[in-house]
């Protein structure tokens, strides 16, 4: 088996990067790669690795993203939900003070007894919140009698509250009368009531 040449032409065992090429002796690398190749496909399979981990990275966040897409949307329904049913509650309590806080003034003739010759009987209810403070006009017309002798009412009314007339009446038996009130409330506010009776025996 020939031998490479050594520097000082003698022949010497062949290391072992040279190895016997076509009946001669030539220089061939036993090694599938050199150390710059190594390095270079090192490098390829780092920046492949690096590839596929930021495509992994991005598809995690796609996914993120789209559960908390969900996740917000539902968050933002309920926060509709919510938002119109304070709405609605907030509606209901203010028509409720509304209600119960708006200034009413009203009165009605509750009872109006006639009696042709007796005591007749008339009574007043104050049907609203605020205190009736004066009976300006009280009138009592009858279909026959031309001059039936008229209810007197004492004091204010307060809400809720009546007060009561008792008069000697000398009226026709079955006769209609009409009885009108008109009274001034404590805001100053103007109020009226009537009722009509048939005389009674």
């Amino acid at each position: 088996m020939e031998t490479p040449p050594t520097e000082s032409g003698v022949g010497a065992e062949a290391p072992p990067q040279w190895a016997h090429h076509g009946g001669r002796s030539a220089p061939k690398c036993i090694y599938p790669h050199s150390k710059k190749s190594t390095l270079l496909y090192l490098r390829g399979a780092f920046s492949y690795m690096k590839v596929k981990l930021e495509k992994m990275r991005r598809a995690e966040n796609k996914q993120r993203v789209k559960k908390m897409g969900i996740s917000g949307a539902l968050v933002t329904i309920l926060l509709v939900v919510v938002a119109i049913a304070f709405v609605g509650i907030a509606v209901a309590v203010l028509s409720g003070f509304i209600g119960t806080g708006s200034v009413k003034t009203d009165i009605m003739v509750e009872k109006l007894d006639l009696v042709a010759n007796g005591y007749s009987v008339a009574v007043l209810r104050n049907t609203g919140n605020v205190r009736i403070t004066s009976i300006d006009v009280v009138n009592l017309v009858c279909d026959q009698t031309g001059t039936p002798a008229q209810p007197t009412f004492t004091g204010p009314i307060d809400p809720g509250k009546t007060i009561t007339a008792t008069w000697s009446t000398t009226l026709v038996p079955g006769e209609t009368c009409r009885l009108t009130i008109e009274a001034t409330a404590a805001n100053n506010a103007k109020v009226a009531a009537s009722a009509s009776s048939i005389v009674r025996p």
